[in-house]
């Protein structure tokens, strides 16, 4: 599962092109976590059964990644952080510390990009979203 990556310029006085588009993907995922939350919170005989790790990480991804479009923040990080629960793979710890980045915990995204990068070594995407992170620390 690959995540696009955003990470926000907090200095920029451009607005992101999809800030026109329809907020339709991130209404849908929003539907689509509630009902999942909702059903986990009934007794285990009224379900049809759950999601598989992978399956709630795919839901919450894509919760993350759009609500991290419309830059709302702190929702993208508290999905991206329930990815990382149920499945931490070189794309979730990308996701993951896109997120950090753009709620300022730029020393923990370091933390999170290095595993990705210590898992694929080779992956110049990783490689180079490593390199944005350390210059966001480097700076005052």
């Amino acid at each position: 599962m690959l995540y696009s990556r955003q990470i926000v310029n907090q200095n920029s006085d451009k607005k992101p092109h999809f800030e026109t588009m329809p907020n339709n993907a991130f209404e849908h995922s929003q539907k689509a976590i509630k009902a999942y939350e909702d059903t986990k919170q009934m007794p285990s005989g009224m379900s049809t059964g759950d999601l598989q790790p992978e399956g709630v990480a795919i839901l919450y991804g894509m919760g993350a990644l759009t609500a991290q479009r419309l830059q709302k923040h702190q929702l993208a990080h508290q999905y991206a952080t329930k990815v990382m629960e149920n499945q931490s793979t070189p794309s979730s710890q990308e996701l993951f510390a896109t997120t950090l980045v753009n709620i300022g915990k730029v020393d923990e995204a370091i933390v999170a990009i290095n595993k990705a990068v210590e898992a694929q070594p080779n992956n110049k995407d990783l490689l180079q979203l490593r390199d944005e992170i350390s210059k966001k620390a480097i700076k005052p």
